[in-house]
């Protein structure tokens, strides 16, 4: 068990020491610092929210009406056999 704190403490010093030899690296965010407000960061950030909010709606009705399409069309002949016949 020793074994694997140890190992546990190597990968957490090692994803800590870039850090912490280049800290000016560490918080180059392109989202936090560094955009101009110019650049429509805030437009960006509008759409992709926006986007990421409508997408899955968006997949949910579209195979919604594929399967009922589908359904639909499974049952046409059944429908036109029956009305046809009487």
């Amino acid at each position: 068990m020793a074994d694997a704190h140890t190992l546990v403490e190597f990968v957490r010093g090692a994803a800590t020491l870039p850090g912490a030899l280049f800290p000016a690296d560490a918080w180059a965010c392109s989202v936090c610092v560094g955009w101009a407000e110019d650049q429509g960061l805030h437009a960006g950030f509008y759409w992709s929210a926006l986007l990421l909010t409508v997408v899955p709606f968006a997949l949910v009705g579209v195979i919604g009406a594929w399967m009922r399409y589908a359904i639909w069309r499974a049952r046409k002949p059944a429908r036109e056999v029956r009305e046809g016949g009487s």
